[in-house]
């Protein structure tokens, strides 16, 4: 199916009905087709294995109407979509009931949108806020897709996300903005007022507040420097909390100011990784907890003077910085040279520029954590996408492993993932694997070879998914991995999750992904192998329904050409011999009356070998390299001609440039369809064209027979089918 790509630019913020022109003749509804549902249910059932999972594991609300608007079928986070915001229960939102009776009232909202999607048009539409039942409200983007068949619309897909974190996350950035800029106004209103600790502050505010693609680290350092010298200290300088593997926290230097003639300290090891306690530092890190500023003299300064002291510190004032409710860390400004106290006035100014590195570094936290957001999904949509393209009929399933072993890596925090499949037939595993170290695949094919039962193992007994910790630790303890044991030891992962595939019933595999140390994989990520794994199961089923059918069709082959054999070259030889017969009883008798039966028994002869050769042809398709598709069709239709007397006209023109596998594909077409007007039409005319252009080739076959009804479908016979089958290959 081809469809255009009519796409317009995004609608931020709008409601679907911004300038949509309706479709001309269009009046109050945009769809005027007879029967619209018809074919977008045709289209539906084409697909319907890989739409039930993606209908059923997306997160997105997808629903597809027919021209009239009318609904054919939807998700069920489009049902509750509808639950949340229209005027019926989930359980109501059922094919064949209106858009509108869904959201009475929105006619003059929809239908302009309607149009011009219904037109060829996609209308996007980002951020739209809708009132919930109770009150509350949500916000979604909302994409509106014309349904393509034969190059008509058929219908709308309406594909509905929730982006109500998103948009919440760009609020808090706007929020955050706004407060770094009041930050800044602030400091700009007393600049009269104040000190050059304020300036320094409003450059700081500038520097931070211009940096929308540079991290506030990249002017730290100038920043430090303008608070140093306006507050004339010694250092200036930020610590950061953190916490180690063992979930107890620390903290460490990480950037420093320091003026002329003053020691730096940011190598000093005793300020890396340290804890409070261990530096006496406890009651100076409660207070700061606590939101309080500690500024002090150093002597006064209890338990912590001695560490104080040794930096040759002799009066500070250290500022705690918040981000996002948490104590982040603190800023320190250090006299070394003499005791000072410090004025309400600086404090309040240094507590502002301690504000103001806040709100940049809660900015950056906002804009990482949405662009983390938004690559995160377009990498699973471009996951999901590229295993859906890998369920093709002339795709392996080997190949299509491979696609999914390597999508798991691409878009999850998993650092490698493997992908099992055992064999119907032996029950021995195929695997396909992305991100292992190499030798590590051969290990596990040795592993099985020297122990079958290992299939028996969580990878593939357990019905849900499993998460296994310490997985280096316990295969290295198994000696049925032995061949493992080796790569084990330098790998960099130690968590496994495992998600089993079901196909029929049965369980015949597992999804499995590698995660490092320490990482644990998130329930949003869980979720997405639950999705990655259902569509594995999908190619297994594909696989063997696949191999069941050209298994059938393999066999009806067999028994067509043992039904010709009978029909036709059969009962020539019994004619060759009968007429035989009756030559050398004339020879005894009436010698010249010879004639009639030599020549009856040379047409049967010609007429035998005409069959011969196309069934040759038929079990022998190579011959299609040497002979050509015109010279084969051409034994095709002189079978027509002689075994059923049937006139033939055929009109084949010159051989097609085109590779062998589209020959057989095209040779196979006319077979079955020749075949088709014998056993089906009851034809006495036919005709045969085949004729290539730049870029096609076109084979048509028509008779003067009883015609039939291509639409229902037709359990046990696989003609219509493998014909359309091979066409699309192609």
């Amino acid at each position: 199916m081809t469809t255009p790509d009519p796409r317009v630019a995004p609608v931020p913020g709008a409601a679907p009905d911004l300038g949509a022109a309706p479709v001309a003749g269009a009046a109050s509804n945009p769809c005027t087709a007879p029967d619209p549902g018809v074919a977008v249910d045709e289209l539906l059932a084409d697909g319907s294995v890989l739409l039930d999972v993606l209908f059923s594991r997306t997160l997105m609300g997808v629903a597809v109407f027919d021209r009239n608007l009318v609904l054919r079928t939807c998700n069920e986070t489009w049902a509750r979509f509808v639950e949340r915001h229209g005027v019926v229960s989930a359980a109501d939102v059922v094919p064949g009931r209106g858009i509108f009776d869904y959201f009475p009232g929105t006619e003059p909202k929809i239908l302009p949108a309607a149009a011009a999607v219904l037109a060829g048009e996609t209308r996007w539409y980002d951020a739209v806020p809708h009132d919930r039942r109770d009150g509350s409200t949500s916000y979604w983007d909302l994409m509106f897709v014309p349904l393509w068949k034969d190059g008509e619309v058929i219908g709308v897909v309406d594909v509905s996300i929730d982006a109500t974190g998103r948009y919440q996350a760009e609020r808090e950035l706007r929020h955050s903005e706004r407060r770094f800029q009041f930050i800044r106004t602030e400091a700009e209103a007393e600049l009269a007022r104040r000190d050059a600790i304020l300036e320094a502050v409003r450059f700081a505010a500038h520097r931070f507040l211009e940096s929308h693609t540079t991290s506030w680290r990249t002017h730290i350092g100038e920043v430090m420097a303008r608070l140093g010298q306006a507050a004339a200290v010694s250092r200036v300088y930020i610590f950061e909390n953190f916490e180690d593997a063992a979930g107890t926290q620390r903290c460490s230097q990480s950037h420093e100011w320091v003026a002329t003639g003053i020691e730096a300290q940011i190598d000093n090891p005793e300020l890396q990784a340290f804890t409070y306690a261990e530096i006496d530092f406890t009651e100076p890190a409660d207070a700061m907890t606590a939101g309080a500023v500690v500024a002090s003299r150093v002597a006064e300064m209890g338990p912590a003077r001695a560490v104080l002291e040794a930096q040759g510190i002799v009066s500070i004032v250290l500022v705690p910085i918040f981000v996002q409710d948490r104590w982040w860390g603190f800023m320190g400004f250090d006299e070394c040279v003499r005791e000072r106290n410090w004025p309400t006035a600086e404090i309040d100014a240094l507590r502002a520029a301690a504000s103001t590195l806040s709100a940049a570094i809660h900015r950056q936290y906002a804009e990482d954590l949405l662009r983390e957001q938004q690559e995160l999904l377009a990498k699973r949509v471009s996951a999901l996408s590229a295993i859906a393209a890998s369920l093709r009929v002339n795709q392996t399933l080997a190949d299509t492993m491979d696609v999914i072993a390597e999508c798991v890596v691409a878009a999850t925090s998993a650092v490698a993932s493997t992908a099992y499949v055992l064999e119907p037939d032996t029950g021995d595993p195929r695997v396909a694997a992305a991100g292992l170290p190499e030798g590590y695949r051969a290990g596990l094919e040795q592993c099985w070879r020297d122990d079958p039962s290992i299939t028996s193992s969580v990878a593939f007994l357990s019905d849900e998914l499993c998460v296994w910790h310490h997985a280096v630790r316990h295969g290295l303890a198994n000696p049925r991995l032995g061949p493992l044991h080796e790569h084990l030891r330098r790998v960099d992962w130690d968590t496994v999750v495992f998600v089993p595939l079901g196909s029929d019933g049965r369980r015949v595999g597992s999804v499995n992904a590698y995660y490092p140390r320490d990482l644990e994989p998130t329930p949003d990520e869980l979720a997405f192998l639950r999705a990655v794994a259902d569509q594995a199961a999908v190619a297994v089923e594909n696989a063997r329904l696949l191999a069941e059918a050209q298994s059938k069709a393999g066999l009806e082959e067999r028994q067509r050409l043992a039904r010709e054999l009978h029909d036709s070259v059969s009962q020539a030889l019994y004619g060759i011999a009968l007429g035989a017969r009756t030559a050398r009883s004339l020879a005894e008798h009436s010698p010249e009356k010879l004639a009639e039966p030599l020549d009856y028994v040379l047409s049967l002869a010609d007429a035998g070998m005409t069959e011969m050769r196309s069934l040759i042809f038929a079990l022998r398709p190579e011959s299609l390299a040497t002979e050509g598709l015109v010279a084969a069709l051409e034994k095709q239709v002189a079978v027509l001609r002689t075994r059923h007397g049937i006139t033939v006209r055929a009109g084949l023109g010159t051989e097609p440039a085109v590779p062998l596998a589209v020959k057989e594909a095209l040779y196979r077409i006319g077979q079955e369809a020749l075949h088709n007007t014998v056993r089906h039409a009851h034809a006495r005319h036919v005709e045969v064209r085949l004729s290539a252009g730049v870029d096609e080739v076109v084979l048509e076959v028509g008779d003067d027979g009883i015609g039939f009804d291509p639409r229902p479908a037709r359990p046990g016979h696989l003609g219509l089918q493998s014909m359309r089958e091979r066409a699309t290959a192609h």
